[in-house]
């Protein structure tokens, strides 16, 4: 076994010791078991499949009226200076 340290959202944190004392088990075992899940749904080697871009659905920062693609545009615009030419180039695809 590997011993290790993560930092969670407290929202994040608080459901899944919801979920140890649901089940009976360690907070320990409700990560191992979420990671083995994840795992088990991108098998190493596969290709991720992509989805188009959309917004977080509980995404409201007055973007009211606009497509996704034209919030997407607006974003990519506003990241422009912190990106660099590679990852600008791949951020656009």
């Amino acid at each position: 076994m590997v011993r290790t340290q993560i930092q969670l959202p407290e929202e994040l944190y608080r459901k899944a010791k919801d979920i140890a004392r649901d089940k009976e088990w360690t907070l320990t075992e409700v990560i191992r078991r979420g990671l083995e899940d994840f795992i088990d749904r991108y098998p190493k080697g596969q290709p991720r499949a992509i989805q188009p871009w959309s917004p977080p659905k509980s995404f409201d920062a007055g973007w009211k009226g606009l497509t996704d693609a034209q919030i997407k545009e607006a974003l990519l615009d506003d990241m422009e200076p912190i990106l660099s030419p590679v990852e600008s180039k791949h951020a656009v695809d």
